[in-house]
């Protein structure tokens, strides 16, 4: 808000307390600067779950209370990730006066999700750490994609609540309501009226979605929540389960949430079959979850290693800012740990010969792409350095009957996505595409269009 409004709210604040002075001693003030950040979010750490359940939509956090929002469910062992993106209308977001207002998301984006894979991983595990230091279920609240001054953006916590209400995930609004959407006070009265209008038979149930000036005002919801009981209305909410607004409702009144997500309190068999960390079967079964495993030799332990180096060079590719990518160099490198290791080769003996090899024939620091080797011509260059774009360098190559794929092209299906390979002498393809536990290939019927010419004569267009 402005500073004018910030004052007055501030010795407001106070008058309101003038008259309790043992609550003066209790009060404080925090001024900061506007924290822009690209979305907000609340996580929430469950000592008795695995997972850490995030709620986001872009703009203000204050957004997640009454208005939809995108969820996942982070495994907090395996980290992986189920992500459930919803239709997000709106977002709240500050006007150059210090006055929010609900901006509308064109419908080409409305759809996707307002967190990145490595932010939604960055706040699981930082909630995560922060419930385990205090040992008990927490709520914190996170401004996402804050940019810092040298570009870079980060996840930042900002405030944590120990009141949460576990939402009933087993019932839905049924069709004999009559829904009322609730903006302002005044729409209270139609909920009154439609009470004492229509049958008994019939029941109302309140959507409520407050304007901007009363997403913080808790008097609107308090009156919600007295009219709700007077005349036995339900209550449609379109916000986050960890929100304040939910936690006041619960309990009191009948609450229908409009994202429902029962797969996250399912206990179902989850399959994974890859390669994981030694300690992790410890892990799952401490949070009381059943766990089975192989144990394989050494040999097929390799296999699965080279793989797995393929697997974390790929998260390395994805990862943004120094710290994520920092993290996901100490995987490619435990990683190699492991390979030694099963090799029965000491790693100070890697090292050495590493050393060994890069005092003699360099190391990879320069990015030196060779292109072709051969005896020079007379007056010929020995050593000639060209401009080449990065996709001609990288790229599939067809001889004959079969297509070469090389290895550095794997290093590129996070960033240029799927790749399309023809089969020479047919009309089909393969389609090679990146994901987070392997590779995808699927055959494809090339299609083909009529090539048509339209510029026509005038003459033929008489």
């Amino acid at each position: 808000m402005a500073a004018p409004a910030a004052i007055a709210w501030i010795r407001q604040a106070l008058e309101d307390v003038a008259e309790r002075p043992e609550e003066v001693s209790e009060r404080a003030f925090i001024l900061h600067k506007f924290i822009g950040a690209r979305s907000g979010a609340w996580a929430l750490y469950d000592p008795e779950s695995p997972y850490i359940q995030v709620h986001a939509n872009w703009g203000l956090p204050d957004s997640l209370q009454y208005y939809p929002y995108d969820a996942w469910d982070v495994h907090t062992i395996t980290e992986e990730v189920n992500a459930y993106p919803s239709y997000k209308s709106h977002f709240l977001w500050p006007q150059p006066g210090g006055e929010w207002a609900f901006e509308e998301i064109r419908n080409s984006i409305a759809r996707h999700q307002c967190l990145k894979s490595h932010e939604v991983l960055d706040i699981a595990r930082r909630t995560n750490a922060i419930g385990v230091k205090l040992g008990r279920r927490v709520a914190v609240m996170w401004f996402a994609g804050v940019e810092s001054e040298t570009g870079t953006t980060f996840s930042l916590p900002w405030y944590r609540t120990f009141e949460y209400s576990e939402p009933d995930l087993d019932t839905a609004l049924e069709k004999d309501h009559v829904i009322i959407d609730v903006r302002e006070p005044r729409d209270l009265d139609e909920v009154r009226q439609a009470f004492a209008q229509h049958s008994p038979a019939l029941r109302v149930a309140m959507d409520i979605q407050p304007s901007e000036h009363l997403i913080r005002e808790p008097h609107f919801l308090e009156q919600i929540i007295e009219v709700a009981q007077a005349v036995d209305a339900s209550v449609i909410f379109s916000g986050s389960s960890l929100s304040h607004p939910f936690f006041q409702l619960k309990g009191r009144v009948r609450v229908y949430l409009r994202v429902q997500r029962k797969s996250f309190r399912t206990r179902s068999r989850i399959k994974y079959h890859k390669l994981v960390r030694d300690r992790i079967p410890e892990r799952v079964s401490a949070k009381h979850e059943r766990v089975v495993y192989a144990n394989l030799g050494s040999r097929e332990i390799l296999q699965l290693l080279t793989g797995k180096l393929i697997e974390e060079a790929q998260e390395l590719i994805a990862a943004e800012g120094a710290d994520a990518t920092a993290e996901e160099l100490a995987d490619v490198y435990e990683v190699l740990r492991g390979m030694m290791h099963q090799a029965g080769v000491e790693e100070q003996r890697v090292v050495e010969i590493a050393d060994s090899k890069r005092e003699r024939v360099g190391g990879f620091d320069k990015g030196i792409f060779l292109l072709e080797t051969s005896l020079p011509k007379p007056g010929e260059p020995v050593v000639d350095i060209r401009n080449v774009s990065f996709d001609e360098l990288v790229r599939e190559e067809y001889a004959k009957e079969r297509v070469r794929i090389p290895f550095a092209l794997l290093g590129r299906l996070n960033i240029a996505g799927d790749r399309v390979f023809k089969i020479p002498g047919t009309d089909k393809a393969v389609r090679f595409s990146g994901g987070r536990d392997g590779f995808e290939i699927s055959l494809e019927q090339q299609e083909y269009q009529l090539e048509i010419d339209f510029d026509c004569e005038d003459d033929l267009l008489d």
